[in-house]
């Protein structure tokens, strides 16, 4: 078996590793999107933090300030032993410049996957081994197709973006550069970030990540120069025959400007207290297999389910 992985840093805090980048915001800007003192459940946001605020309000009171995480499903276990074991490969490709071979990540990848399973209290119906024949498929596909055109620069690296008052915190999955798929043309800046999902990410997906968002600063402050790099997934779909698809777009000004108001908005929001549950006709991840707060909603969810159990 592969050696183990040095033991990371605890996320979610703060280290002296991370690199701070401060995006500039006029004081316009600042009073128009933050009109109340700064009070957040932590010294900093993170891109999934704000995204779960945008998806539900009430579940990011439930999770980031009342405490109430709940275990790893299968799917986020299976997600993030994959990502550690692209990780893995891109460490090795910084320091050597070439791959490891794919028999040895997809060894590291069951050793990772043998012991993440036993983290898992609710399995709903999924068996270890599937999850094993799977990886291995994903491993080799990503091998065959994208790895060789990857040169990483930054693997994981820790970023503090600073818009205002309100800090950021985020580690870019993968930055460097991207060599075309046909053909002997320039690599492109990239800024990546792995997924394992079970549909296509789409257009409107890559738009409004600000998980991509965060990654393209991260690239262009990181690289000293204002030309734009692009940001995109590396979507490992679980398939019956896995795919892996390459989904991006140029990062804009505009996108910039978007994202500062977001975050200071949502930041706003939540030093004001305002935690609304989501509509659940509007939202596909209001649901009891996603999201901890299911029981304790106040929306229509929790009265949809107190009628059934009423008739």
């Amino acid at each position: 078996m592969p050696p183990k992985k040095k033991t990371k840093k605890k996320k979610g805090v703060i280290s002296e590793d991370a690199i701070e980048i401060t995006v500039p915001v006029s004081d316009y800007i600042l009073d128009k999107y933050l009109t109340t003192k700064l009070q957040l459940p932590r010294e900093h946001l993170s891109p999934s933090s704000i995204t779960t605020y945008q998806n539900c309000a009430y579940q990011f009171e439930d999770q980031y300030i009342n405490g109430n995480r709940g275990g790893d499903s299968v799917e986020s276990m299976e997600g993030t032993t994959h990502h550690s074991a692209f990780e893995y490969n891109n460490l090795y490709k910084v320091k050597t410049g070439k791959d490891r071979p794919v028999k040895k990540v997809i060894e590291f990848l069951c050793d990772e996957l043998h012991d993440n399973w036993k983290t898992v209290e609710e399995k709903y119906g999924h068996k270890e081994r599937d999850l094993i024949i799977r990886g291995k498929k994903i491993q080799e596909r990503y091998h065959q197709i994208f790895a060789h055109r990857l040169i990483p620069r930054l693997v994981e690296q820790e970023f503090v973006i600073k818009i205002g008052p309100v800090k950021i915190l985020c580690y870019s999955d993968v930055i460097g550069e991207l060599k075309p798929a046909v053909g002997r043309g320039p690599a492109k800046n990239v800024a990546c970030d792995y997924k394992v999902s079970s549909r296509s990410k789409s257009d409107k997906d890559v738009a409004h990540s600000i998980q991509l968002t965060t990654y393209g600063i991260c690239d262009m402050a990181e690289r000293v120069c204002d030309v734009m790099s692009d940001v995109g997934f590396v979507t490992c779909v679980k398939s019956k025959m896995p795919t892996i698809e390459w989904q991006s777009a140029t990062m804009h000004q505009g996108r910039i400007d978007w994202f500062v108001r977001t975050v200071l908005s949502v930041a706003n929001a939540i030093s004001r207290g305002a935690f609304p549950p989501c509509d659940p006709t509007e939202n596909g991840l209001c649901s009891e297999k996603w999201c901890n707060a299911w029981d304790k909603c106040l929306g229509s969810c929790k009265r949809r389910k107190e009628r059934v159990e009423n008739d």
